[in-house]
């Protein structure tokens, strides 16, 4: 089981490896670790500046309510 956070876990990654390709394209596009971060920012401020976060947060609460008795028997 993971025992850390996985924002945590993707932090300390994209730290550690600032400088090195993290996604590559076969044909021979790729971007760098410290590139991959600078979109999740940009896509993070998008999706909260639309108000997305508020609606994944409620959805997260009710598949948790309405899933969590069939998992936990």
């Amino acid at each position: 089981m993971l025992k850390e956070n996985l924002v945590e876990f993707i932090e300390r990654s994209i730290k550690s490896n600032w400088e090195i390709e993290a996604l590559a394209d076969y044909k021979g596009g790729a971007y760098s670790y410290h590139e991959v971060a600078e979109k999740i920012a940009r896509i993070h401020i998008v999706l909260e500046k639309s108000g997305f976060y508020l609606i994944l947060f409620f959805w997260q609460k009710i598949t948790t309510f309405i899933y969590e008795p069939i998992y936990s028997s």
